[in-house]
């Protein structure tokens, strides 16, 4: 679609699939400060020991005006004690969800640093001054819910 398309991962195996599928790996973000004009993170933070430090790299990276879309899976107001938790339907999975979220939490966070929440149509209307973002933006998610993503502009 036009655009320059890269990744950041850790895992060698993962990076070489990444790699023949024609997508630029990065290695260190460090090198990348103020970059990017949109960045994704699909079902990311839920995997990590330390949620909010990601969201500062990626605030980072994100040019000035620039676009974010977090998404992680839903976790209802619940404790995995509670008598309705079934490990195999539910968000929490130890070993590999080991965070959990409510859209209050990607809002705090995004407040924190100084994020500006948007909503789908506002969201739109910015992705909608480069018509490669929207077009990608629309083929991926049509139909897709956002109920458990937080859309926002570095400003």
């Amino acid at each position: 679609m036009g655009m320059d398309v890269f990744g950041f991962e850790l895992s060698a195996e993962k990076i070489e699939y990444t790699r023949k599928k024609g997508i630029k790996v990065i290695s260190d973000l460090n090198e990348y400060e103020s970059y990017f004009d949109y960045v994704h993170a699909e079902q990311v933070l839920e995997h990590l020991d330390h949620p909010f430090e990601a969201m500062t790299v990626i605030e980072k990276i994100v040019k000035p005006g620039g676009l974010i879309r977090i998404s992680v899976p839903n976790f209802p107001n619940y404790s995995i004690n509670n008598e309705s938790y079934k490990a195999k339907h539910d968000a929490l999975h130890p070993l590999e969800h080991i965070n959990t979220f409510q859209k209050k939490n990607l809002h705090l966070m995004a407040k924190r640093l100084k994020l500006e929440k948007m909503g789908f149509s506002q969201f739109l209307k910015n992705l909608m001054k480069n018509p490669k973002y929207c077009s990608l933006f629309f083929r991926k998610y049509m139909g897709a819910q956002l109920s458990n993503s937080i859309l926002l502009k570095k400003n």
